[in-house]
């Protein structure tokens, strides 16, 4: 069974500009950056029809569920420096970077944890946890 995508229409961006303030909405090519039409390595370029910068779960569970419910493709998104296109949007639709997602939530010293928020970059956390008298191993 394959799966159809549609296009995003006007209707869809006014339930995105609901959730999403208008300085974290980027809509079509010339407003989203190069970047984000590829990774580090793939030699693909394709960009999303709309790219929404996220600073909560809950925007993205709300972003999520209405993309599902409207057969419109999702592309979750990094820093971009994967090497196998995982982060490039091969449907178009929309891409929700997580960059902005960039906190620390606990250092769980008993149990040897870390949770952080997803745009947390390794070598971030590394100098987090020396700071914290641990260290990463990879």
């Amino acid at each position: 069974m394959s799966v159809t995508f549609k296009s995003i229409i006007e209707k869809d961006l006014d339930y995105f500009k609901s959730i999403i303030p208008n300085d974290r909405i980027f809509i079509g090519e010339p407003e989203i950056h190069e970047d984000y039409s590829h990774d580090e390595l793939s030699g693909i370029k394709l960009y999303p029809e709309v790219l929404v910068e996220a600073t909560t779960t809950n925007e993205i569970a709300l972003l999520l569920k209405y993309c599902y419910e409207n057969d419109i493709p999702v592309t979750p998104r990094g820093q971009g420096t994967g090497l196998v296109g995982g982060g490039v949007a091969l449907e178009g639709g929309l891409m929700i970077s997580t960059v902005k997602m960039n906190k620390f939530i606990e250092l769980d010293e008993a149990n040897l944890t870390l949770t952080v928020e997803p745009g947390v970059l390794l070598m971030e956390i590394s100098k987090y946890v020396e700071d914290n008298d641990f260290f990463l191993s990879a």
